[in-house]
């Protein structure tokens, strides 16, 4: 089995997000992988963009500061073990962002988090992880939670034009 040289990683800083982090960083080591990790502003996803009164750029610029110091604390965990990491800090729908951010930067596996919801909780607050599963050309590793499924902690989806 080949092993993979570029993996894009998306952060958030949920739980799932720095499962996978923590779980990428391990493979990136044994296969001395490059890592980029990414945070994608959607912008059209927050509700205070309909609320009379807020200030909708001040929220955007707050949430790209958040997502900076999410791309740093990745990267310091990354340099700790000696690994080249990028980071991309950008603003739009994020499934698609995430896949431009893949063939732009020659990604060659994506790393996604995933709470492990299912049912009515996932109809509810969607799936990014599912979205980006059905959409991607490349193949995508999915680290569950820990609570969600302590038993799995990983799937991964190969694309069909594999």
């Amino acid at each position: 089995m080949s092993t993979f040289r570029r993996i894009l990683v998306p952060v958030d800083g949920s739980q799932p997000s720095e499962e996978a982090v923590a779980f990428t960083l391990r493979l990136a080591s044994e296969w001395a992988a490059e890592v980029i990790f990414a945070h994608v502003i959607d912008a059209d996803r927050l509700v205070c963009a309909e609320v009379p009164g807020i200030d909708v750029g001040a929220v955007l610029n707050d949430a790209a500061g958040d997502g900076r110091r999410l791309l740093e604390r990745a990267a310091a965990s990354a340099a700790t073990l000696g690994l080249t990491a990028r980071t991309r800090l950008r603003e739009g729908r994020t499934v698609e962002t995430l896949l431009a951010l893949a063939n732009d930067d020659g990604a060659d596996l994506i790393a996604i988090g995933s709470h492990g919801r299912s049912g009515f909780k996932r109809l509810m607050m969607g799936s990014t992880t599912e979205m980006l599963l059905r959409s991607c050309h490349l193949p995508v590793l999915v680290v569950h939670a820990a609570e969600a499924a302590p038993e799995a902690t990983l799937e991964v989806a190969l694309p069909a034009a594999l």
